[in-house]
């Protein structure tokens, strides 16, 4: 084990965890990000990912390069349109 503020990964003691992991902090260790289509960029600590690689955008466990009909892109996720987002033309 390290000794804090220090995490281990591959067996060294490191300042932070490196891309695409993220630390148990009762643990003090880097755990790999769960693999996702596109690329997971950052995860929780049960390693479950919330964000991908920009351009990316995660939704529903991918990393896609749009929204999908009906959503829209915000805050770095895909939220539902509103009826109000819809232009008519």
């Amino acid at each position: 084990s390290c000794t804090t503020p220090l995490v281990l990964y591959s067996m060294k003691c490191i300042t932070s965890c490196p891309v695409s992991h993220s630390i148990v902090s009762s643990e003090s260790v880097c755990i790999a990000c769960t693999t996702v289509v596109g690329g997971c960029s950052n995860c929780s600590a049960n390693g479950d990912c919330y964000a991908c690689f920009s351009p990316k955008i995660y939704y529903n466990g991918a990393c896609l390069d749009a929204c999908p009909d009906g959503y829209k892109y915000e805050n770095f996720t895909c939220v539902v349109k509103n009826t109000t987002d819809i232009v008519l033309a």
